[in-house]
């Protein structure tokens, strides 16, 4: 796995592609593709043209009827299409389920390379659809709807759910976070993100990534967009507090690295060898960001997801929210301090990493 990302990377970063975030350079961007299709991987792609989650996974932000399901439920579009080429594996049709599985592995927002299978609920119409049609990527097939032989289901809408690898079942509740599976183009119009942080393919006329590119074991200023502040520890100890410095000192420098098992990234102090960190066993908004020993708890791993435009969001690994500096950008200096806090895309909490080492 490992070769297969560093020669990805390499290409990537001749590209200029939108993203790299995986071992020795790179995972996924709409420029890597072009090369990488080479060698039969495809991006995959959120399937419609319009953002707009109307329920999240779990009851999570607005949710209100997924309980225990692990699916996202998008309205906004007329018409999905395929995120990337597959197969149908099974259809379900007392809720009309089709369930897509990728004919090769591809590429996920959350950097990692596997197989995807895809479950499309509610279509009101799937006649012209059967087991073992094979759908090119950006292909329109599936529609929303209110498929739903109990009539619970209200207002027209896609239910989604993404599981990892090969799975020939129809299935309402995925093992991977939607936003973590699927990229956004960058003429993705975003009307509502649900209070999850997606990926967005780079604009290379915007920003030149090569000098903002996340790579493992490379060495970092994390600064907020727009300010020449970086994350900095305060003093060396566990518990320390992260918050705004004004200078690159040893203290401000990050080295990156990648855990494979976890699917996330952590982020070493060069001064002390501690980790970012939030505080407290669990993740939630208003939690100060410390360093501490490594220890493998979720509270230290994160999952960057770049805006498209050269910063990225720090979200943690439970998903729900992101690294954020206390106040308005327009507020922040050095000795501001650096917390949690929920998905909002404010400039506080996007990120830009600059490689100093």
């Amino acid at each position: 796995m490992k070769n297969i990302i560093k020669r990805i990377a390499t290409v990537a970063v001749a590209a200029m592609s939108a993203f790299v975030l995986v071992a020795e350079a790179g995972f996924g961007s709409n420029t890597h593709q072009i090369e990488a299709s080479a060698a039969g991987f495809e991006t995959a792609y959120f399937p419609g043209g319009v953002l707009q989650v109307t329920q999240g996974a779990y009851n999570q932000f607005n949710g209100y009827s997924h309980g225990s399901q692990n699916a996202f439920d998008l309205g906004g579009n007329s018409n999905y299409a395929a995120p990337f080429t597959g197969k149908i594996v099974s259809i379900y049709k007392d809720y009309n389920v089709v369930t897509l599985q990728s004919t090769n592995k591809v590429y996920y927002a959350d950097g990692t390379l596997d197989y995807m299978t895809v479950s499309f609920v509610h279509d009101n119409n799937i006649s012209d659809l059967y087991v073992g049609k094979t759908i090119k990527q950006g292909t329109v097939f599936y529609q929303p709807g209110v498929k739903d032989p109990t009539g619970k289901t209200t207002g027209t809408h896609l239910h989604i759910a993404v599981k990892r690898g090969r799975v020939n079942n129809y299935f309402f509740s995925g093992d991977v976070y939607p936003n973590d599976a699927f990229w956004l183009k960058k003429n993705t119009t975003i009307r509502q993100r649900g209070g999850y942080a997606w990926a967005v393919e780079y604009h290379p006329d915007i920003y030149d990534m090569r000098k903002h590119t996340i790579q493992e074991g490379g060495i970092f200023t994390i600064q907020p967009n727009g300010k020449q502040l970086y994350l900095t520890e305060n003093g060396t100890r566990n518990l320390s507090n992260v918050s705004l410095g004004s200078s690159v000192t040893n203290s401000a420098k990050w080295k990156a690295m990648y855990d494979k098992n976890k699917r996330a990234w952590y982020f070493v102090n060069v001064a002390s060898g501690r980790v970012l960190d939030i505080n407290g066993q669990s993740v939630k908004s208003g939690q100060n960001v410390q360093i501490y020993d490594k220890n493998n708890c979720s509270t230290e791993y994160f999952i960057p997801k770049p805006n498209g435009y050269g910063s990225y969001i720090l979200q943690t690994n439970n998903k729900q929210v992101a690294i954020d500096c206390y106040g308005s950008i327009q507020t922040l200096r050095s000795g501001s301090n650096v917390w949690t806090y929920s998905i909002n895309y404010d400039n506080t909490q996007q990120f830009i990493f600059t490689r100093v080492g």
